[in-house]
């Protein structure tokens, strides 16, 4: 027995093929493949899809795809042998520039830097750690993309607006955080925690 899965449009379709009975399954359906014949001269399959009748023949085949002509539909389909891209949803065209900047949201002293240039980051991936007001806050990324400089070190004195790291988004703008420009941050008290 063997399992092949192909994609056609998107659509999956995971093929069982078995002596004594063979199915396919097309989204949530599954169907009965008997094989009528196979013409091994001009690649031509002759089955019965559940109860009706088809025959195609193979026109090209290679390691992404597989092409058949359909002589019922009298039409050429092709099935990709890999799963297909995730696409996101289209949006409006805009042009974002690849670089990002990472602004300090406080006032406060750079504690600790958990990055370094050339670093790959995902969204929320801790990058500086800012003290303010004897708080500990984390300054997060916003979207996957790649550390490319670090403006300030540990020990230095921030302000509000201060670009703190740049991140170039590369090969990773597919990733995008819809609330592009907002500041990540969390906060961690340093030592005990004032009571409510």
């Amino acid at each position: 027995m063997a399992t092949i899965t192909l994609w056609h449009e998107k659509v999956a379709l995971q093929c069982v093929l078995h002596r004594e009975a063979s199915s396919v399954t097309i989204g949530e359906q599954t169907h009965t493949i008997t094989l009528i014949g196979w013409h091994a001269a001009t690649h031509t399959a002759s089955f019965l899809l559940d109860t009706t009748p088809h025959r195609f023949t193979r026109v090209q085949d290679t390691p992404q795809e597989t092409s058949w002509y359909s002589h019922r539909f009298h039409k050429v389909i092709t099935l990709q042998k890999q799963p297909p891209r995730p696409t996101l949803p289209s949006r409006a065209k805009t042009h974002r520039t690849p670089v990002l900047n990472i602004t300090s949201p406080l006032a406060g002293r750079i504690i600790d830097i958990l990055v370094a240039p050339g670093t790959p980051v995902d969204r929320d991936t801790p990058l500086i750690i800012i003290e303010s007001m004897k708080m500990e806050n984390e300054i997060r990324a916003t979207e996957t993309a790649f550390i490319q400089t670090i403006s300030f070190s540990v020990n230095d004195m921030v302000e509000p607006g201060n670009v703190l790291m740049t991140l170039h988004r590369g090969d990773h703008d597919e990733t995008t955080d819809p609330s592009h420009g907002e500041k990540a941050i969390s906060h961690r008290g340093i030592g005990k925690s004032p009571e409510c």
